[in-house]
């Protein structure tokens, strides 16, 4: 391709620039309140690595550079828009974007009460059958998970995943239990998560068993009124929603309340099922029960 269609995409970029400093200018003048000037902080700063990334891109010489740097760019919108809803959120405006609002449960596709111990869910050393529970327990030091052997037949990257959880043998130390997505497609070692601590405060993150741990896509502290904290039971639910090739979103319920969403740049499997993880960070065993799987279809927004 010639250096004209070079210059139609460096316009293009030009022209984005623009759209996103015109944002940044309106966003200043909206009358916020103090409790929002760390949103506000976010978004600029979000904003303004786009911007300046868009900057760049007119010092490219070829288009195949230009669109290698043009993605980079674009891999930036999934926590801009995160931002910009936070802040709309902030002023009373609705949320302009459906994935990150509350969806009901739609049709259910699984359910498994764990009274049969031969239901097909893998077990180890930490994962066992027991009293119309699925038990597991997460060793010092370590994480613990399960899911069905099987793949049930359902495509696992627009599912509701629910259950009843209650920690047994509470750690000293902050822990986390809950749900997980289906993994990552062609890379079994990746999941997402909604993980319920024990002091009370949640994760939504990017779990990795291959040593790396979880880093967090948004969490919450301490203190909602819709969460209980001791060895007492809580229902859980993670929508696992492929809000667009190459973009998951995740959103989070605790006791019928959504607590919070993610979105991480990765492709859910569809051939395969999600299940449940206990995480003791790096503190003393801990063990919670689950109850009441349920697979669903999602609903709709609102």
């Amino acid at each position: 391709m010639g250096n004209g269609t070079l210059d139609q995409a460096k316009a293009t970029a030009v022209s984005l620039r623009g759209a996103y400093f015109t944002a940044d200018v309106a966003i200043r003048q909206l009358r916020l309140s103090p409790a929002a000037a760390a949103d506000l902080n976010t978004f600029l700063a979000n904003s303004a690595s786009i911007v300046g990334g868009l900057d760049l891109l007119q010092g490219i010489g070829t288009l195949s550079e230009f669109q290698t740097s043009i993605g980079t760019e674009a891999a930036k919108l999934t926590t801009y828009t995160a931002s910009k809803e936070a802040l709309r959120h902030d002023v009373g405006l609705p949320q302009r974007d459906p994935w990150f609002s509350a969806h009901s449960v739609g049709t259910t596709i699984y359910a498994d009460d764990f009274t049969n111990p031969k239901s097909g869910w893998l077990t180890a050393a930490g994962v066992k059958y027991a009293n119309g529970h699925l038990v597991v327990t997460a060793a010092n030091g370590g994480n613990e998970g399960s899911s069905p052997s099987t793949p049930y037949n359902f495509d696992g990257s627009h599912v509701s995943y629910q259950a009843d959880v209650k920690l047994l043998a509470p750690s000293t130390t902050v822990t986390y239990y809950g749900l997980q997505c289906a993994p990552q497609a062609g890379n079994l070692d990746v999941h997402l998560q909604g993980l319920l601590g024990s002091d009370g405060s949640w994760i939504i993150g990017h779990g990795e068993q291959n040593g790396n741990g979880t880093y967090e896509l948004t969490a919450g502290k301490p203190g909602a009124p819709s969460i209980k904290t001791g060895s007492v039971s809580n229902h859980l639910r993670i929508d696992c929603d492929q809000s667009a090739a190459g973009d998951a979103t995740v959103r989070f319920y605790i006791n019928g309340t959504m607590v919070g969403y993610g979105d991480d740049p990765l492709q859910l499997a569809k051939d395969n099922d999600g299940g449940v993880i206990v995480n003791s960070q790096g503190g003393p065993s801990v063990t919670a029960e689950y109850s009441n799987w349920v697979v669903s279809t999602i609903g709709a927004a609102g």
